[in-house]
């Protein structure tokens, strides 16, 4: 019983450790997105662009979104922006 109840506890906060990372990658992109967006540049294309060379200089600098996309893992990235990519036929 109490092996099971361990069981469940440890599958739990792995649940709630994969929910917060998920959450924190959704505001970071979406803070990268704003802010690429504000410096005037199609957010999808640069990420793409980066995502692909994983050169940071894609990404603007205003609001710290060059130190922001750093943090984020490329694949996750690729996952975000690839509703966006076949959209525009990529």
């Amino acid at each position: 019983m109490i092996f099971l109840y361990k069981n469940i506890c440890n599958e739990k906060q792995a649940s709630l450790k994969k929910n917060i990372k998920t959450n924190d990658f959704k505001q970071k992109i979406e803070h990268i997105v704003f802010a690429l967006r504000e410096a005037g540049y199609d957010p999808y294309d640069q990420l793409y662009a980066y995502a692909s060379t994983g050169n940071e200089s894609y990404i603007t600098r205003k609001g710290d979104a060059r130190k922001l996309i750093a943090q984020l893992d490329r694949e996750q990235i690729w996952d975000y922006i690839e509703p966006h990519i076949k959209q525009k036929g990529r």
